[in-house]
């Protein structure tokens, strides 16, 4: 897909997705136990379709598409996703090791000094250690 020049209303529509998953996360993840597979599986194809959307996102943020107030609203919700990495995983099995995915993308937070507290299982550390340090 195109996205030079991406019309700004799509670009809208896109965080207006991505806006709306961070923020129902929570709630999400606290009936996860009570879902049934259906249900489950509903939100799985919202999660998949959301993290393609956010990968557009990041897509335009490289190539410098996106406005200033944008950028910082990517930021914000990229940074509010991270604090939410252990939901992620408990409802979808996406561990932070996969989440990080974000920067590679483009993320405006690669670039913030911020600090953020990340909630994650030992085993998303492990998996991530093993990528960046090899055992030799």
């Amino acid at each position: 897909m195109e996205l030079q020049g991406y019309p700004p209303d799509k670009t809208e529509g896109l965080f207006l997705h991505y806006e709306t998953f961070v923020r129902d996360l929570a709630e999400v993840a606290a009936d996860w136990l009570t879902l049934d597979r259906e249900e489950r599986s509903d939100h799985q194809v919202v999660f998949m379709e959301v993290w393609g959307k956010r990968r557009m996102l990041g897509q335009l943020y490289q190539m410098h598409e996106l406005t200033r107030s944008q950028e910082a609203r990517l930021a914000h919700l990229d940074y509010l996703l991270l604090e939410q990495s252990s939901l992620m995983d408990r409802c979808f099995g996406f561990g932070l090791e996969r989440l990080l995915t974000i920067f590679r993308w483009g993320s405006p937070l690669a670039h913030s000094t911020q600090t953020v507290r990340i909630e994650t299982a030992m085993t998303s550390l492990n998996q991530i250690a093993q990528a960046l340090a090899p055992v030799r």
